[in-house]
């Protein structure tokens, strides 16, 4: 089933009024921070937007065209890549008994720009590249370790 937003004037500026997506900027280059976690649909056509997203499916597999290119995300495996190049969901896969679950983090350009620990990612999603970050890095235990034993006491020293 597709989702169409529903688009109202707020100002004289149009603004969807679609709950999830409520954190994109359609006036400014940078949006907001936004999580949510859904049934994925696939897209009629790709879009954009000012962020750096990070994208993990469960229970199914998914492909995204991002500036023409085919690129297989396996389940919970994270891929991460600018949403300023142009990218679409194209196919869904379930793999499982259960409904595929698709969770987005999005955070802002500039946000991800000043991260001081990571010049090297921000070089490679910045020229387009999209990071598949191999499964076993993704793990639960794996980010229960990072945030109890090597996570700062202060959340905002990752910035």
């Amino acid at each position: 089933m597709q989702h169409v937003a529903q688009v109202k004037s707020v100002a004289g500026k149009a603004v969807s009024n679609t709950p999830e997506r409520r954190f994109y900027s359609r006036s400014k280059a940078f949006g907001r921070f936004g999580m949510r976690i859904f049934k994925p649909e696939l897209m009629d056509r790709p879009h954009w937007h000012g962020h750096v997203e990070a994208n993990i499916i469960s229970n199914g597999r998914m492909i995204y065209v991002a500036d023409g290119q085919r690129i297989t995300v396996e389940p919970d495996q994270l891929l991460i890549f600018w949403a300023g190049v142009p990218h679409q969901l194209v196919a869904v896969e379930r793999l499982a008994s259960a409904e595929p679950e698709l969770s987005n983090i999005y955070l802002p350009l500039d946000t991800f720009l000043l991260m001081p620990h990571i010049p090297d990612l921000q070089v490679a999603i910045l020229t387009g590249g999209m990071v598949n970050v191999p499964r076993e890095l993704c793990d639960a235990s794996q980010v229960k370790h990072g945030t109890a034993t090597t996570g700062p006491a202060n959340p905002n020293a990752w910035m």
